[in-house]
């Protein structure tokens, strides 16, 4: 599955959507694009405890900084059975969004 992202018509980098200007060159020609819904683990963190929220029966989870195969970061969750044996470098894919601001993919293997 893909991931609505922005590209910059000067640069060609690629970016979450939301950005009104490409943050790395500066250029207002930004189109909407569709970014391939594979990547990698590039850092993460396991968070074992949520007092409140909609996260609470979610614990233990693994929130990770997603690099995509086109060098976009997301910061996302990564839905997995075994939260504690995720690794940096595991290949990821792109499942939906939770809601418009927390990207969910779930491990490629």
């Amino acid at each position: 599955m893909n991931i609505p992202a922005i590209k910059c018509g000067d640069c060609g980098t690629v970016h979450p959507r939301g950005v009104a200007v490409c943050p790395a060159c500066g250029s207002e020609k930004i189109q909407e694009y569709e970014a391939k819904g594979e990547g990698e683990i590039h850092t993460y963190t396991v968070n074992c405890f949520v007092p409140a929220g909609k996260f609470k029966d979610r614990a233990p989870y693994v929130i990770a900084v997603v690099r995509t195969v086109e060098n976009m970061f997301l910061t996302a969750l990564v839905d997995t059975e075994s939260p504690f044996n995720i690794k940096i470098g595991d290949k990821v894919r792109f499942r939906h969004y939770e809601d418009p601001l927390t990207p969910v993919f779930e491990l490629a293997s």
